[in-house]
């Protein structure tokens, strides 16, 4: 089976959650079709809700910019 949105990665901001946790649940592997991001793509096998999902990107590679940036 496969499934597929109108728009971005299946699984993130849509119901496919639901059908992934079923198929999870059922006892069935969940194989994604890697887009561009890593990220999403393994999100969208968890069968977890993300609806509210929030990524503010990397950490700068500088310590001291990575200390400012935790300080939010």
């Amino acid at each position: 089976m496969g499934f597929v949105t109108d728009a971005g990665t299946p699984g993130i901001s849509d119901p496919g959650a639901s059908l992934v946790k079923a198929a999870l649940v059922a006892g069935h592997t969940v194989v994604p079709l890697p887009g561009a991001s890593a990220l999403t793509t393994a999100l969208s096998i968890t069968g977890w809700s993300f609806d509210r999902f929030l990524f503010l990107g990397f950490l700068p590679r500088k310590k001291q910019s990575e200390y400012r940036s935790w300080k939010v």
